[in-house]
């Protein structure tokens, strides 16, 4: 029968299991998950993947974050997510493709 575990048990459990892999041993792991997700899935699938935040973004004050907020920006308006041009037959125009998953 399914009994609850806290977070807390959880977390441990998960910590000691990773501690038993070796880095290939995870990457075989995580590759299989990926294989089996469903396609309608697999952009939150690609979200869990990222790194959590560095703890210098965690810890920032208003205006170092909004300097961060203003670097992203210049880096979109530099086409620096873009990997191409053409048109959207969703939106009947032209305009620039790439990753938006992180928007």
């Amino acid at each position: 029968m399914y009994t609850k575990i806290s977070f807390e048990e959880f977390i441990e459990q998960v910590e000691q299991r990773l501690g038993e892999y070796s880095q290939e041993t995870l990457r075989k792991i995580i590759m299989e998950w990926a294989k089996s997700t469903p396609s309608a899935d697999r952009r939150q699938f690609l979200a869990k993947l990222l790194p959590p935040l560095p703890q210098q973004l965690v810890s920032l004050s208003g205006e170092e974050l909004l300097g961060e907020i203003r670097g992203l920006a210049k880096r979109v308006e530099n086409g620096d997510y873009c990997v191409g041009w053409g048109w959207d037959h969703d939106i009947h125009e032209e305009r620039d493709f790439g990753d938006e998953s992180w928007a």
